[in-house]
């Protein structure tokens, strides 16, 4: 009875320690896909780019689905960097833990004349209501002049009223984004009240 007792405990011994071993494996696995899957660009000579030609900032843009397939409409974002525009910062990030997560922001001087047509361009976007959606409220430095959401992104542009534009694009999955947004875009660029993190009240009740 008691060499049977010591052959189980054996046994349940070897079971937890299989357990356990394929446990390391598995988060192991998870932190070097998630190392890899990140992508981290500040080079404008790279807009909107990845290291596979992904092309972000085409992603950015609105589109109306016909049976055809999508139609460009308008994007809020520059398609791309001209000579006229002078570029005061600009961050990509792509994050692919299981789902694409896309962070960016680019900031813009321009001279009068065309910042005056920018904001033309963009104060006739077909922006969409953003109050409330994950609790955003308003900006609280800047005017915002375009947006674009829904439950799987914000992409809009605000100003600072004089020469300048800053456009924004987060893109997420599943109601919450994986990036900490808030460690690598500055807090003023932010809608106020924005939550985007794991246990966020809209994916609670979307859940």
């Amino acid at each position: 009875m008691k060499k049977a007792c010591k052959v189980i405990g054996g046994v349940a011994l070897v079971i937890v320690a299989l357990i356990l071993a394929l446990y390391i494996l598995v988060v192991a696995v998870v932190n070097l896909n998630a190392a890899a899957s990140w992508e981290e660009h500040r080079d404008v000579n790279r807009y909107g780019i990845l290291e596979d030609g992904t092309n972000v900032v085409e992603g950015f843009a609105l589109y109306e689905y016909w049976q055809g397939g999508p139609i460009y409409v308008d994007n809020i974002w520059p398609d791309e960097i001209t000579e006229v525009m002078q570029v005061q910062d600009y961050l990509l990030i792509h994050y692919e833990p299981w789902d694409s997560n896309y962070l960016s922001y680019l900031v813009v001087k321009y001279e009068e004349e065309v910042y005056e047509q920018e904001l033309m361009h963009l104060k006739n976007y077909p922006s969409t209501d953003y109050v409330g959606n994950y609790g955003a409220t308003g900006f609280e430095k800047y005017e915002l002049l375009a947006m674009q959401t829904s439950n799987s992104e914000f992409v809009y542009a605000l100003t600072d009223g004089v020469d300048t534009i800053i456009y924004v694009g987060l893109v997420f999955p599943g109601y919450g984004m994986d990036i900490d947004y808030e460690e690598y875009i500055p807090h003023e660029y932010l809608p106020q009240g924005l939550d985007l993190s794991e246990d966020n009240p809209t994916r609670e009740k979307m859940h």
